[in-house]
């Protein structure tokens, strides 16, 4: 096919000894993968802090819903006084 870029092939090639150069460095290797064991700690840190924050914030709500309850219900009760009172 005329214009047809038949290159592929060699493109892949070119990849794999990419590939076989690094696979050289396992120091290299392994320095990244220490890497990546730190900044996955640093973020289950990071996710437990976040859960604690959580905990912390659905007892507030917890909190402010029984008193949100509590004053409907005082509310409810002083306008059934009020009604008596006419």
């Amino acid at each position: 096919m005329p214009g047809h870029n038949n290159n592929k092939g060699n493109q892949m090639g070119n990849d794999q000894k990419g590939h076989d150069q690094k696979g050289h460095g396992h120091e290299n290797v392994q320095e990244q993968l220490n890497e990546l064991k730190e900044k996955v700690e640093k973020q289950q840190m990071q996710i437990d802090r976040l859960k604690k924050k959580v905990k912390r914030l659905a007892k507030k709500v917890d909190r402010l819903e029984d008193k949100v309850e509590h004053l409907k219900e005082k509310k409810d009760k002083d306008k059934r006084e009020k009604k008596h009172d006419c």
